[in-house]
Formats: C-alpha cells, sequence, structure tokens
C-alpha cells in the first residue's frame, strides 16, 4: 500500500490540515521521526506493520534518551491512547491499538489516525486558530 499524499489525506481527521499536522510533528524528534516514516513506511520499517513501527520508535526513543533527549509530546501519547479505550495504563500503546483492530494492518492505520487525532487534541487554540 502507498503511502501518498493524496492517500494520507483520508486517513486525516477532517478537521486537522496536512500543513498543521506536518509542523506539529517536525517540532519533536520521534514525532520528525515518524512523519518520515509515514511518507515512506518501507524504507523505514519494511513492511506495513504496526509491530515493527513500535519496535522501529522504541530504538529511536532509546538513542534519544542515550543523549539526554526526551520528547514529551510523543510520552503523552501512551497515556491519552489507554484514557482514549478506558484501558489500563499498563499495557502500551501497541498492545493497546492491537487489541482494538485484531490485526497488524489494520493497527498501523488506526495508529496513524490515533496519532491525528492525538496531535489535534495536544495543540494550542492559538495553533488551531491559524490551521483553519
Amino acid at each position: 500500500m502507498s503511502f501518498e499524499r493524496g492517500r494520507l489525506s483520508t486517513l486525516f481527521l477532517s478537521n486537522s490540515c496536512y500543513s498543521c499536522r506536518k509542523r506539529d510533528m517536525q517540532e519533536t524528534p520521534i514525532l520528525s521521526i515518524l512523519e518520515k516514516v509515514r511518507r515512506r513506511p518501507a524504507i523505514y520499517i519494511g513492511h506495513q506493520s504496526l509491530h515493527d513501527l513500535a519496535l522501529f520508535i522504541t530504538g529511536a526513543s532509546f538513542v534519544l534518551s542515550q543523549y539526554g533527549l526526551r520528547d514529551k509530546v510523543w510520552e503523552g501519547f501512551q497515556d491519552w491512547t489507554a484514557k482514549r479505550f478506558g484501558l489500563s495504563v499498563a499495557q502500551s500503546w501497541y498492545n493497546i491499538i492491537w487489541f482494538v483492530t485484531g490485526s497488524d494492518s489494520s493497527a498501523l492505520e488506526a495508529f496513524w489516525r490515533l496519532l491525528d487525532e492525538y496531535l489535534e487534541e495536544q495543540r494550542s487554540p492559538t495553533q488551531k486558530a491559524n490551521c483553519e
């Protein structure tokens, strides 16, 4: 499955514009990496797999931590995902999404939609106004 810009637009929330999402994702290390993965997943994770993406993110987070860098926006995604589905925070975002969707390929598409929803909620009112 190809993820050209036109295809991706169908996965976004209707109130989230491409340029705002792109800007938001470039403001933090993990989200900046995820923007690249989203555009060309085969280069970074090989298969259309949430499991492979989760492993990739874990590795990227580890490398950043070795240099004393943290991505507080990305770190909030774990708690947000658990609250979104009313599940225990003891479960990882990956396990929650996989449990809810039931398959790895549909879980990856759900991940991108949930990430967009999460980023939309994190935007300040000023950022939201500038996007409309």
